[in-house]
């Protein structure tokens, strides 16, 4: 079998040329980590506690001073057993929400402006001496008040008085967040700019149709890396709309799916030559579980979406009949789609040392690895408790995709001596055309001066023959004469 190897730089590299690479990622990626453990509180939180007497609790409080920069703002209660035992009833939460700019109004007491009103009923199931299931009661995704208050009242389907305290959580995103967010932001896409310019500047000598099919997709991979930080994200906050969460949803949903697709095609395109990867044989039958993730997830986000506007208190689990079905169905296809690349790898790892693709796999394997491996970690560490409210999941997931996508991309522009043989046939081609723009020309020229030679020949033969032939006549007219 004849090799495909192309020319990249991961090719051409040795030993400490790797090192290097790996060190210089994995800085990168450890930087953005302490960033995110060090960088200000997600969330702000207020909590309170109620009465609640023979099955009923009503109150009401405000929340005051917020804008845009705190996004949304999240309300939830929960109840503490005080039983032996554990306890699972029905409750009705019934709760109204009023906004206003104007901040005399909350201090005098006025009515404020109506936004909703909704009633759900909730089961609450608690275990011994702890606290009940939490629920949410408002979730108001867009804050277009600065002061809020809410009316609460929450009655339990039976008299017995399984609980006595009543606690209320509310939370909306700290400023200094958002701010923190909006900086990472836009230094990950000027950074992302800046490698698809030098990755355009290097390739552009290169035909399309010599790239490896590493070179094609990280080419697609550095538009949508754009797309997932998304220089649009600022009119999520400032715009009070649904449109630009949806835009956002959209562009993180259709990245990560294309990183999976991503990791499929390069594993098992590897096995194959060029020419056997078809579309219909090779590309489509992945696109199907694909197409399935993003339009599920599409779908249901839309869905929740739409009914949190109009209703805070909408829960989709328990809102939505098959909503869990449709959780479990894809579930079925990740694990198949899972189990797919483990069967590629496999293969791949018979194969490509036949193909000359062992280095190339190698690294891209080991790289797409240690990606997953410091993802799992950064989602794991947000479990931790110290943890859980700061911006590590954020500088996680943005650090670790933007380390993955960018360096690869790096690692995967032509080696300097086929690009050099790339600029030294260009320059040939020009000046081989050049030469034959020179002979066209000179030939012309010949032609030209063939042309002007042979009219000039003409023109003297016609002038001789009239000579002649005047000769002739004068002849004839001296002998006329000389015989009268």
């Amino acid at each position: 079998m004849q090799s495909e190897e192309s020319p990249m730089k991961v090719s051409t590299w040795g030993r400490k040329q790797f090192s290097i690479f790996f060190i210089c990622w994995l800085a990168f990626v450890v930087i953005g980590l302490i960033c995110g453990g060090i960088g200000p509180e997600v969330y702000k939180k207020r909590e309170m506690d109620f009465k609640f007497n023979n099955g009923t609790a009503e109150f009401d409080f405000g929340i005051v001073s917020l804008n845009r920069l705190n996004q949304f703002l999240y309300i939830d209660v929960f109840f503490l057993n005080d039983l032996d035992e554990g306890v699972e009833t029905q409750a009705f939460f019934e709760v109204t929400l009023r906004g206003t700019n104007n901040r005399d109004k909350y201090e005098n007491g006025v009515d404020y402006p109506f936004i909703s009103s909704t009633e759900h009923k909730r089961t609450v199931e608690c275990d011994a001496k702890k606290n009940c299931t939490t629920h949410t009661v408002v979730y108001e995704p867009f804050l277009h008040y600065e002061n809020y208050h809410v009316t609460m009242k929450i009655t339990s389907d039976t008299s017995e008085n399984y609980f006595s305290t009543l606690f209320v959580n509310f939370f909306f995103v700290n400023k200094s967040m958002s701010n923190f967010e909006l900086f990472f932001r836009y230094t990950f896409v000027i950074i992302n700019c800046l490698v698809m310019a030098y990755y355009v500047r290097q390739v552009k000598h290169v035909p399309f149709s010599s790239f490896t099919i590493e070179q094609k997709l990280i080419a697609y991979c550095l538009l949508l890396l754009l797309l997932f930080n998304n220089p649009l994200y600022p009119l999520r906050i400032l715009s009070g709309g649904d449109f630009p969460v949806v835009i956002d949803s959209f562009f993180v949903a259709f990245f990560f799916i294309f990183i999976m697709g991503f990791w499929l095609v390069i594993i098992d395109g590897l096995r194959y030559h060029k020419h056997e990867r078809r579309f219909w044989k090779f590309y489509f039958p992945k696109m199907i579980p694909l197409a399935f993730f993003f339009i599920t997830y599409v779908i249901m986000f839309i869905w929740n979406q739409v009914h949190e506007i109009d209703d805070p208190q909408y829960e989709t689990i328990n809102d939505v009949n098959g909503f869990l079905a449709v959780r479990i169905l894809n579930l079925i296809v990740f694990i198949f789609f899972f189990l797919w690349i483990i069967y590629a790898t496999i293969r791949a790892f018979q194969t490509v040392k036949q193909l000359g693709h062992k280095k190339r796999f190698y690294f891209f394997f080991f790289l797409s690895l240690f990606t997953f491996i410091f993802t799992i970690i950064a989602i794991g560490g947000n479990f931790i408790s110290s943890l859980r409210n700061t911006a590590m999941e954020f500088m996680a997931t943005f650090t670790i995709y933007n380390a993955y996508v960018l360096f690869y991309a790096y690692a995967l522009l032509p080696s300097d001596s086929k690009r050099s043989a790339m600029a030294g046939h260009t320059q040939f081609v020009d000046e081989v055309s050049d030469l034959e723009d020179d002979l066209d020309d000179d030939s012309k020229n010949d032609n030209q001066l063939e042309l002007s030679e042979k009219s000039e020949s003409g023109s003297q033969s016609q002038s001789q023959s009239q000579s002649q032939s005047e000769e002739k006549s004068q002849s004839e007219e001296k002998s006329n004469s000389e015989s009268d």
